[in-house]
This record gives structure tokens, C-alpha cells and sequence, in this order.
């Protein structure tokens, strides 16, 4: 997946042999136990005749099917600050982050309501 570029402007992925993986624009819902979200599955159908298909699938027909959340852009912009400031992530992960997960993990709480640094 991370050898293949999304373009925004044609809301498309181009795969490293260069040809397009489009979508048809249809959101699909994908369910889990406590929750779900929305994504759009994009697909070529030049993966039949690719050389190195057997690199990119394990499909014996048919070819690369990339699903893209509705998520997709949050997910890129926090891992870009990330990315940008390990430091402080890493000194947050061992200050509060323990503490959040003991309490949506050992006590069943998957939402808080607190905004802001001093709560």
C-alpha cells in the first residue's frame, strides 16, 4: 500500500507500474463489533495483464483492490505531525497515554468528554 500515491484532484491511486486505480465513487460501510465506517474501494483492470501482479496480489483472478477510509485524510495529517515531532509524541505517549488506555481497556470507557490542556 505505501507504494501506491494517491492523487486528491482525480481521486485516484496510481500503483508503481503506473497505471490507475479508480474508484466508482460508491461508499461502502464496513461493520465491526463497536463500530463502522465508510470507504471507497478503487480497482484497474490493467492488474490482469501485469508482469508483476504476483508481487502486488495473491489474487489468481481478478487484481489490487485499495480500500480508502472516509478517515483517510486525518489519518495522513496525524501521522505528517507525527512524523514532525516524535519527540513530543514519545514524552506524551509516557505521560497520559497509559493512563487513557487503563481506563478505555481495563474499564470499558471508550469515550471522554474533557477538551483542552488543563483538563
Amino acid at each position: 500500500m505505501d507504494k501506491f500515491k494517491y492523487d486528491e484532484s482525480t481521486d485516484s491511486y496510481t500503483c508503481p507500474q503506473g497505471e490507475k486505480l479508480e474508484t466508482k465513487g460508491t461508499w461502502h460501510k464496513k461493520t465491526r463489533d463497536r463500530d463502522s465506517y465508510q470507504y471507497k474501494k478503487y480497482r484497474t483492470p490493467a492488474c490482469k495483464t501485469c508482469p508483476v501482479k504476483h508481487l502486488c496480489t495473491g489474487r489468481a483472478k481478478g487484481g489490487r483492490e485499495i480500500e480508502r477510509s472516509e478517515y483517510a485524510p486525518a489519518v495522513q495529517a496525524n501521522n505528517q505531525r507525527y512524523k514532525e515531532n516524535t519527540a513530543l509524541y514519545r514524552k506524551r505517549q509516557e505521560i497520559n497515554e497509559h493512563i487513557f488506555g487503563t481506563i478505555k481497556r481495563g474499564w470499558g470507557y471508550g469515550h471522554t468528554n474533557l477538551r483542552g490542556l488543563e483538563k
